[in-house]
């Protein structure tokens, strides 16, 4: 059966080779709810959030241990009824408890296990007798809060992920259609102002085609009876220089219409 050593360097085995999740959770598969009589050394709790596997462990007390003269931290999951008794423990207090294996936290590097009950006078004989060759140093982790389940974990940040990346696409077409609106917009207006120039433009040259003739007609007509008056006696200056001008006016328009 497996027991204590085992798991110990099953855990040492995973932190000297770094392994793939789905290869701890292969090589710690055979250990799923075998039980181990340990002695851990407090480091800090935190509650259970969320619905664990065994639903004696809910809203119960999630607990950071080290493996007792081997540099191995552990998760322990305690019930409700224990919730008190957790409260009143201290960094580096060390505790015996009997607990079972119940899976790996690959985000933490740390197997969870739950509290299966406390020690008896048989199992103290089985830890007192641990073999010294299961005492290795392993690679000491930072101290961390507390985590939940790796599946739990893994699947809210994914969907946190998932989330913030569609809340960033759905702002970016928003922004993208608001822009684009706004350039058709403003395409639109600068259509619009340039044909309502050439309909002015179109409305000035038509004027100016129907009234250049008529000046010219009747500056024609003033500068022929000044004329007249002129030669026999003289008072005639006033009517044919306004018909000079009213020509000449008449002429600068369809000249300037031309040109255009």
């Amino acid at each position: 059966m497996l027991g204590k050593d085992e798991l110990i360097k099953s855990l040492q085995e995973i932190n000297d080779k770094r392994l793939l999740s789905s290869e701890v959770t292969t090589l710690l598969a055979p250990f799923k709810e075998a039980t181990f009589p340990l002695t851990l050394e407090f480091i800090s709790h935190s509650r259970t959030f969320g619905k664990q596997e065994d639903s004696v462990y809910d809203g119960g007390q999630t607990c950071i241990f080290k493996l007792t003269d081997l540099g191995i931290e552990c998760a322990v999951l305690f019930g409700p009824e224990d919730s008190d008794m957790i409260k009143g423990h201290k960094p580096g207090n060390r505790l015996e408890y009997l607990v079972r294996y119940l899976d790996y936290d690959s985000l933490y590097k740390r197997v969870i296990m739950g509290k299966a009950g406390p020690l008896t006078s048989e199992d103290e004989e089985v830890t007192d007798g641990v073999s010294p060759s299961s005492s290795n140093q392993g690679s000491n982790e930072p101290e961390i809060e507390a985590p939940q389940r790796s599946e739990s974990i893994t699947q809210k940040f994914n969907k946190r992920a998932r989330g913030s990346s569609l809340k960033t696409k759905k702002k970016k077409r928003e922004l993208s259609f608001s822009e684009s609106t706004a350039a058709l917009g403003a395409a639109q207006k600068r259509a619009w102002l340039a044909k309502l120039a050439e309909q002015e433009d179109i409305k000035e040259k038509k004027f100016k085609n129907a009234i250049a003739p008529i000046l010219m007609g009747v500056g024609l007509i003033c500068c022929l009876n000044g004329c007249s008056k002129i030669l026999p006696d003289g008072d005639g200056a006033v009517s044919f220089f306004i018909g000079i001008v009213l020509l000449v006016v008449g002429l600068n328009l369809r000249i300037h219409d031309k040109r255009k």
